[in-house]
C-alpha cells in the first residue's frame, strides 16, 4: 500500500532491481558494475566528503549564474513592456542565440574570459537566459489588456504594473522558463568541467567524472552521476515544487 502511494520510490526500486539483473547477465564489472558496487562507491565517495565537495562547486556556480540570468531576464522583459522595439530587438537576439549550444559557444567564451569561473558564469547565462526569455516574451505578448489597464486606472507607473501584475500573470510561463534553463545550466557546467578541467579550488562534479574516466573507475562514474540526479531531484521535489505552491497554487493558476 505504501509502495503504491509513492510510485516514484517503487519505480525506482523496479530500475535498481532491473539494473542488478542486467549487469550479472553482462558479467563485466568494468562495463556495466552491478547496483551494490555502485552504492558502495557512492558511500564511499559520500563519507570521505570528495563527492559532494566536487559537487558543491557546480551547484554553487549553477546558482550564481542561475540567479544572474533570472535578473537580467526580468530587466529586458520590464524593457520590452515599455519600449516595443526592444522586445523585438531581444526576439531577434534570441532567435539567433537560443539555438546555439553552450559547449559550442565554450571556446569563444575561454578566450574572452579565461579558464575559470567568469567563462562559467557566461555560459550558464547564455543556456538559462535564452529559454526564460522565450517563454516570458510569449506570456507577454498574450497577457490581457484589459489587466494592464486596470493598473493604468489605479496609476500605476510601468515598474509597479510589472511587479503586481505582469510577473504574477506570467509566472507559470516564466517558473517553466527556469525550469528548463536550470537543466540546460547543469548540462552546460558538466561539460564545461568535462571540457577545460578545474573550476575553483578542486573542480566541479564534471571534472570528477573526467578523473574517473581516467582511471578507468566506472563505478565511480555512477557515483558521480547519482549526485547529480539527486541534485535534480532536490531541486524539482523541493525547490520547485515549493515555488509553485507559492505562488501558481496560491494563485489558483494551477489546479
Amino acid at each position: 500500500m505504501y509502495f503504491m502511494k509513492n510510485k516514484k520510490l517503487l519505480y525506482l526500486l523496479l530500475l535498481i532491481v532491473l539494473w542488478q539483473i542486467i549487469s550479472m547477465i553482462v558479467d563485466q564489472p568494468q562495463l556495466m558494475p552491478d547496483s551494490i558496487s555502485i552504492f558502495q562507491k557512492f558511500w564511499e565517495e559520500m563519507i570521505n566528503g570528495k563527492l559532494w565537495l566536487y559537487a558543491f562547486y557546480s551547484f554553487a556556480a549553477i546558482i550564481i549564474g542561475l540567479s544572474i540570468s533570472i535578473i537580467l531576464s526580468l530587466a529586458i522583459a520590464l524593457l520590452s513592456i515599455k519600449y516595443t522595439w526592444s522586445m523585438d530587438f531581444f526576439k531577434f537576439l534570441n532567435s539567433i542565440l537560443h539555438p546555439l549550444p553552450g559547449i559550442a559557444v565554450l571556446p569563444v567564451l575561454i578566450i574572452w574570459f579565461g579558464v575559470g569561473y567568469s567563462s562559467i558564469f557566461a555560459l550558464i547565462i547564455h543556456s538559462v537566459l535564452w529559454p526564460i526569455l522565450t517563454n516570458l516574451f510569449s506570456a507577454i505578448e498574450t497577457f490581457p489588456k484589459t489587466l494592464s489597464k486596470v493598473g493604468d486606472n489605479y496609476e500605476m507607473g510601468i515598474l509597479k504594473k510589472f511587479i503586481f501584475i505582469y510577473i504574477p500573470g506570467t509566472m507559470p510561463s516564466f517558473i517553466a522558463g527556469i525550469k528548463t534553463g536550470w537543466a540546460r545550466a547543469f548540462r552546460a557546467v558538466i561539460s564545461a568541467e568535462m571540457f577545460f578541467g578545474i573550476i575553483g579550488s578542486s573542480g566541479g562534479i564534471g571534472w570528477y567524472l573526467v578523473k574517473k574516466r581516467a582511471f578507468l573507475d566506472t563505478s565511480g562514474i555512477f557515483a558521480g552521476l547519482i549526485v547529480i540526479i539527486l541534485i535534480g531531484m532536490f531541486l524539482e521535489s523541493f525547490i520547485f515544487d515549493r515555488i509553485e505552491k507559492l505562488t501558481l497554487e496560491k494563485w489558483g493558476f494551477k489546479i
